[in-house]
């Protein structure tokens, strides 16, 4: 494999591992598979320590201000669904994976939030030039599709994101396209998952309950998918991309222990690699 090639493919393969524990706890969050937390009268702030706290910034959410008294970067995780990047004119594409990964300088931790692609937010009607003051009220995942070329359509949907939460500030962004899934599969050898919809209209070997290594080809069918299969919501389709981001982790951490070199330059890369505006 060539360098450049090589470089491309650690940079991606710790990315996903990333979207993948992000992922994978925001949706069990969601669902309430999380034990209660355990609250004790040391938690709670006494009147002198509350007057000592100084808000470092506030966001406003439905009308309601929140201070924030932590001093933390945000970063996003796009996957688009296709780049356009092939095409003599640029064409953008719906974002069917967005994620935020939340770094607390303060505690020194991290916390990720998963986010719908079918919440509602104002997007704003960019040109292919990137100019353009109109919004309209559709889904976040469009916010990709308005754009000249990748760099616009990525910070359209910073702008959706951040306008989502407040006027969140986003430190920065990374995009995986979605068609380098089969490479991601194929750097682990292969995921094996017991398929939750049937996909047999694609690949007679994709059965509903069967358990299957997937090949490179059919873990994209199982991620990317979902007009035709089962129920066609997008909430299904989260389901699959859990179930086999749990998967794939759990293979990657097989493959981590055999070489850790593979690790530490992918984790540097990735860091090298992040776009800053």
């Amino acid at each position: 494999m060539r360098r450049k090639e090589r470089r491309k493919m650690l940079i991606l393969f710790v990315a996903l591992i990333l979207a993948m524990v992000a992922f994978g706890i925001g949706l069990k969050i969601f669902e309430n598979h999380m034990p209660e937390p355990v609250i004790s009268e040391d938690d709670f702030l006494t009147d002198e320590q509350s007057e000592e706290l100084v808000a470092l910034g506030s966001l406003k959410l439905n009308g309601n201000i929140y201070s924030y008294y932590h001093d933390f970067e945000t970063y996003l995780i796009m996957g688009p669904d296709k780049t356009g990047a092939d095409s003599k004119v640029y064409q953008g594409s719906m974002s069917d994976f967005l994620m935020l990964v939340i770094v607390d300088k303060t505690d020194n931790n991290y916390s990720f939030l998963p986010i719908n692609r079918d919440t509602m937010s104002e997007v704003r009607l960019i040109q292919d030039d990137g100019t353009g003051a109109a919004t309209a009220e559709l889904q976040l995942c469009t916010a990709h599709w308005y754009g000249g070329n990748a760099g616009q359509s990525c910070a359209n949907t910073v702008e959706s994101i951040s306008k989502l939460f407040g006027g969140l500030k986003i430190d920065g962004y990374y995009a995986i396209p979605m068609d380098e899934i089969p490479k991601l599969n194929h750097s682990v050898g292969g995921v094996t998952v017991t398929l939750l919809e049937d996909f047999q209209d694609i690949d007679r070997q994709m059965k509903r309950g069967e358990t299957l290594a997937l090949s490179d080809e059919q873990a994209y069918h199982y991620i990317h998918d979902r007009y035709g299969v089962g129920d066609e919501k997008n909430t299904s389709r989260m389901k699959r991309q859990q179930q086999y981001m749990e998967a794939f982790f759990t293979k990657a951490k097989e493959k981590a222990k055999s070489d850790k070199a593979l690790v530490i330059c992918s984790l540097v890369l990735l860091v090298q690699c992040l776009i800053y505006y």
